[in-house]
């Protein structure tokens, strides 16, 4: 366990990176195929029971595996991306490898013909993977901004000051959910404070990579568009009952 302890342990290697690239790949042709079979003609030519499972392996499961399958290949791809940009050869297989990241060989510093290889990324300010990942919240800011305008300038004037209130409150928090993370990704963005996962550097805390930074804004998208969604349903059904008590009235 000191091993993982430290940081001083090999994630992923070619050989997994093929073999979530084959499995997915494999997954999304059967998934799509079963799709399209299951919406033709030809599905008469089975019975209820032999259906009902071929809908739910080809429709369900392969589709779920496939994706699962995709986000770990792309772990994997970023994470040997680091490893080589850090200056290691990349593993086949990790198993073969005693001594984990330490054991790892490291690239010479310069090409075959001597040219000196480009800066390693531990010597650069700013990492841009988490610069990019704070500019994607910054965008989701102004855009649940502009949804807390829009929907002030389109309810206000049929809305009580308490729903009003509610409405924009919970937008607050969105807002504040979203630059939370932008202030997040941005601090940890700074190399002399925070680190990539493949530097052994004990001083140095370890940044959230780019794949969990994209999991990590998919998540708060989901969730903040099924929010806003229900508050301009609610904001429509409130607005609604309240022209027609104002019509009833006059």
């Amino acid at each position: 366990m000191a091993k993982y302890a430290d940081g001083n342990v090999i994630r992923h290697d070619l050989r997994e990176q093929k073999q979530s690239l084959i499995g997915a790949v494999v997954c999304s042709i059967i998934g799509i195929a079963g799709f399209f079979i299951f919406n033709t003609d030809i599905v008469d030519c089975f019975s209820s029971v032999a259906l009902a499972l071929f809908g739910i392996i080809a429709t369900m499961i392969f589709p779920a595996a496939a994706l699962v399958l995709w986000i770990y290949w792309f772990d994997c791809f970023c994470y040997l991306k680091r490893l080589r940009r850090h200056g290691y050869k990349i593993p086949g297989n990790k198993k073969r490898v005693s001594g984990g990241l330490a054991g790892l060989t490291m690239e010479a510093d310069t090409t075959a013909d001597g040219n000196p290889i480009k800066e390693r990324t531990g010597m650069e300010i700013r990492n841009r993977g988490s610069m990019v990942l704070s500019g994607i919240c910054l965008i989701a800011v102004i855009i649940v901004l502009i949804s807390a305008v829009r929907m002030y300038v389109q309810y206000h004037l049929y809305l009580g000051a308490g729903p009003m209130n509610f409405l924009l409150v919970i937008h607050a928090l969105i807002l504040l959910g979203w630059g939370g993370y932008s202030f997040y990704f941005g601090r940890q963005s700074d190399n002399s404070k925070y680190k990539d996962d493949v530097e052994l550097d004990v001083h140095r805390k370890n940044r959230k990579n780019i794949v969990e930074g994209i999991l990590i804004i998919l998540f708060l998208s989901a969730i903040s568009v099924f929010i806003i969604y229900d508050l301009y349903n609610m904001a429509d059904y409130i607005s609604y009952e309240a022209r027609l008590m104002a019509e009833r009235k006059g």
